[in-house]
């Protein structure tokens, strides 16, 4: 085999490649479907230094208005100390169910005009030594049209 020829295999062999790694779809559960997975995933065990994980995001809602009961779960390895919510404005520290499953359920009693906009929402897992995962959502408070992003 020549090595011109050899080029165009590895080659071709590299457009198969991305093509197939483009065309896998997310698995189940991954943040960013927000879509909760069935069955619920359980936390992955992982040790006090591992990297921390989210294994699985879902939001009652993306658009919330006034009236609304936001609720949110997010599944993690089981090292994870501690998740946040938050967007520029606010901040939600969610409380642990047990490890690896924090829950959050807010009444949305008031959205001044000045908090009613889109946000990016981002959703952050820290373990005990700080380290951190990582995943941002679209969020609209007050009808207005949050955009996926």
């Amino acid at each position: 085999m020549s090595a011109h020829m050899s080029k165009h295999i590895v080659m071709l062999a590299y457009v198969a490649l991305v093509a197939v790694t483009a065309c896998t779809p997310p698995a189940p559960g991954r943040p960013g479907l927000n879509a909760p997975s069935s069955p619920w995933p359980a936390a992955s065990v992982a040790a006090a230094n591992d990297a921390p994980h989210i294994l699985a995001v879902h939001f009652s809602n993306l658009s919330v208005n006034v009236g609304d009961t936001w609720t949110g779960k997010i599944a993690t390895t089981t090292n994870v100390a501690s998740v946040e919510v938050r967007t520029e404005s606010f901040t939600i520290n969610v409380p642990r169910k047990s490890f690896g499953q924090f829950v959050f359920r807010i009444h949305i009693l008031d959205l001044p005009p000045f908090l009613q906009r889109t946000y990016t929402l981002r959703v952050i897992a820290r373990n005990a030594s700080g380290q951190s995962d990582e995943e941002d959502f679209p969020l609209s408070f007050g009808g207005v049209s949050a955009s996926p992003r």
